[in-house]
């Protein structure tokens, strides 16, 4: 699929609402991000939630990779009768990474919600049907489910069907199939699909002609509803003036909502965000009054790792194993940091361990 690289190249990359995602990526595909930023906070500081609450907590920290608070929250969900966050619980057990991993369990619990009538779980369970994720391929039953789950109202379902099409899981050359669904997906609030198409109509796909003005207004949709990579493009593109007529103004509002909408996310323990301001702050384009001190990109890499986002204790290595601005090459630093993310379940970390203990043998 020549036509999607630039796609994937240029921007954020595709990925399933569901979570049964193409490659590792798991993206929020809901609300109005805002919304649930606010509703943690209000619990963190003491108020009772609802079950509804509680289950779209446990999506949040499934969404932005942290098992252990998803699993939580999913229990918590669970014991307050929730079918829907059985399939948060079994997603989790299936990906394990902060937690044991148990895949029996986890499909166990996810058939459970599907028998129960869940449309999350036909969410899920139809994708990984339609693309033989667990053995033969039972599209007719994989898309039936899907189309079962849009009819609930299922944003998640609508994008997912849409990727499965674009995606060419559903045959070959059906671009333009994909397209109803993820329109269908804006009707119903996905911010994925907001965001899919945004990237489409910036690409140069057969079934959809290159409109940036078009492609703007879908990442500005997602990103008015709090969508952090949408904001972070609607910057960039108020920026270069892409899509939309040059506004260096505008683009530096944006990116301080954005800076602004991380810093919410850590005060309520989200490694992820701290990781995100630290990559987001490294940025040629980015005012070089919001560029962070080599001591502060250190600090926000470790309270990312210390809140079960792997990747900030492997970044962290990454600058001691090359040494970056003041900071110096430090091996024996680097495995420590590397070490600690090996141990949260963090592959490519696992990797670099075994290299850079080779490379300190041979003193290098």
């Amino acid at each position: 699929m020549k036509q999607l690289s630039i796609v994937f190249c240029l921007l954020v990359g595709l990925v399933f609402s569901s979570g049964a995602c193409w490659g590792s990526e798991v993206k929020d595909g809901g609300e109005a991000e805002q919304l649930i930023y606010d509703l943690i906070s209000e619990v963190v500081a003491g108020r009772e939630c609802t079950v509804e609450e509680a289950e779209r907590i446990a999506d949040y920290w499934l969404s932005h990779y942290d098992n252990v608070k998803a699993l939580k929250w999913a229990d918590h969900a669970i014991e307050m009768g929730s079918v829907d966050a059985l399939v948060t619980k079994g997603r989790a057990l299936i990906s394990g990474g902060t937690i044991k991993k148990d895949e029996a369990m986890g499909k166990a619990l996810i058939d459970e919600a599907v028998k129960k009538g869940s449309d999350v779980g036909m969410a899920f369970k139809g994708v990984l049907l339609a693309r033989g994720d667990e053995g033969k391929r039972k599209v007719g039953k994989g898309v039936s489910m899907l189309k079962r789950a849009i009819s609930m109202g299922n944003k998640d379902a609508a994008h997912d069907l849409g990727m499965l099409y674009l995606m060419e899981k559903l045959g070959k050359n059906n671009y333009a199939k994909s397209l109803p669904y993820f329109r269908k997906g804006v009707k119903l609030g996905s911010l994925d699909s907001m965001r899919t198409l945004g990237e489409l109509y910036s690409s140069d796909m057969p079934a959809i002609k290159k409109d940036y003005a078009k492609s703007y207004e879908y990442f500005e949709q997602a990103a008015m509803l709090g969508d952090s990579e949408s904001m972070k493009l609607v910057a960039w593109m108020n920026q270069t003036g892409m899509g939309v007529k040059a506004d260096p103004k505008k683009a530096g509002e944006w990116s301080d909502k954005l800076i602004a909408l991380y810093r919410k996310r850590m005060t309520f323990e989200d490694g992820e965000a701290a990781h995100q301001l630290y990559s987001y702050c490294l940025r040629e384009d980015i005012d070089p009054s919001k560029k962070l001190s080599d001591e502060e990109e250190i600090e926000l890499l470790k309270k990312a790792g210390d809140w079960g986002y792997s990747s900030g204790y492997s970044s962290l290595a990454s600058i001691y194993e090359n040494g970056f601005g003041d900071v110096e090459k430090d091996l024996e630093e680097a495995l420590k940091w590397y070490e600690k993310a090996a141990a949260m379940g963090n592959e490519l970390a696992k990797g670099s361990v075994y290299q850079l203990k080779k490379r300190i043998k041979k003193g290098k």
